[in-house]
């Protein structure tokens, strides 16, 4: 640096060629910047942060609080918990686990109905230690057509009772 108009422009700007010209810019597409769309971007702002966002993460949230951290409904849990007495054995058991919400989603409308009086009539014509005079008037007790199909279904895979019927056995495992 032996030329004194090069050092000094050294010394004043940092570089040997003296004042450089420079920008600060963003790589943002030109419709976004162009002058005249601010508020349609400001639109699609507020959309996506303030609507769109908000619902994603709500519907995560509210997903992730339907379920235990065994992912068990928390509905069908506090059914089941309600249904709970400590001196439970064999058919109370199962009535209390035919309250799960999952069931009600698998026999919605007349899936609930269909075939329900032929597994009844079956499990009735099991004897008497599978099946009890306790198990069965409890079975028609229940009102719900959805959890008596469950109930029957469950009594049905536990006696191993052939349902003669291929849409009601694979219901049944």
């Amino acid at each position: 640096m032996t030329d004194e108009e090069i050092r000094n422009n050294y010394l004043q700007y940092g570089h040997p060629d003296g004042k450089q010209s420079f920008s600060i810019g963003i790589a943002l597409p030109k419709f976004i910047v162009t002058e005249g769309n601010g508020k349609y971007v400001l639109l699609v702002y507020g959309g996506l942060l303030g609507v769109l966002l908000p619902y994603i993460v709500g519907k995560w949230w509210y997903g992730t609080q339907r379920y235990t951290r065994e992912k068990v409904l928390v509905a069908s849990a506090g059914n089941m918990f309600r249904e709970y007495r400590d001196d439970m054995i064999g058919g109370p058991v199962l009535s209390a686990l035919s309250s799960g919400e999952e069931y009600k989603d698998l026999l919605k409308g007349d899936r609930a109905e269909a075939g329900l009086a032929k597994i009844e009539k079956k499990i009735k014509e099991l004897d008497d230690t599978s099946f009890n005079a306790l198990d069965r008037e409890n079975l028609r007790q229940i009102e719900d057509p959805a959890r008596r199909k469950t109930l029957a279904l469950l009594w049905a895979y536990l006696t191993r009772t052939n349902l003669e019927d291929v849409t009601l056995n694979e219901g049944r495992a």
